[in-house]
């Protein structure tokens, strides 16, 4: 007989549809096979998060998407950190990504961190670059002084 949960499946996403009950039901599948949920949040300010992901979204919805999944099933957050016209992200989002990882530990098993691999389709994309691996490494210090699993990818 075919073992499902020897495939780990895992979905990804921003969580904007987790509180349609078919997809809570999706969810509760993956978790029964052994699946993961990577929770999409690059930023955690209004305006950094308005830059990256070009859409106005608040804390206080994303943090209750958050943790209706990860009752559901267990749940990483994973965020992408690129520099924007040869800047690296600011310190303050750096601090108030942080700060917010510190709010959520209770509802997530860990953080995972990558940086862009090429410039994005988007009008804007010869303004991204690849952060360095310190920057990475450092921001992943960071969470991990919280007492958070991190990992990250170059």
């Amino acid at each position: 007989s075919l073992d499902c949960t020897a495939v780990k499946t895992i979905l990804i996403s921003n969580g904007s549809e987790f509180h349609r009950s078919k997809v809570q039901q999706g969810v509760e599948i993956i978790a029964r096979l052994n699946g993961e949920v990577w929770f999409k949040i690059d930023r955690a300010t209004s305006s950094g998060i308005n830059q990256v992901n070009q859409v106005q979204l608040d804390l206080v919805g994303i943090k209750k998407r958050l943790a209706q999944v990860s009752q559901l099933c267990p749940t990483y957050i994973q965020s992408c950190w690129f520099n924007y016209a040869s800047q690296e992200p600011s310190t303050l989002e750096q601090n108030a990504f942080i700060h917010l990882i510190g709010e959520i530990k209770p509802l997530i098993q860990g953080v995972l961190l990558y940086s862009t691999a090429r410039n994005p389709a988007l009008v804007e994309g010869e303004l991204i670059s690849q952060v360095s691996a310190k920057f990475l490494a450092n921001l992943a210090q960071s969470i991990h002084e919280l007492g958070i699993v991190v990992k990250y990818f170059i």
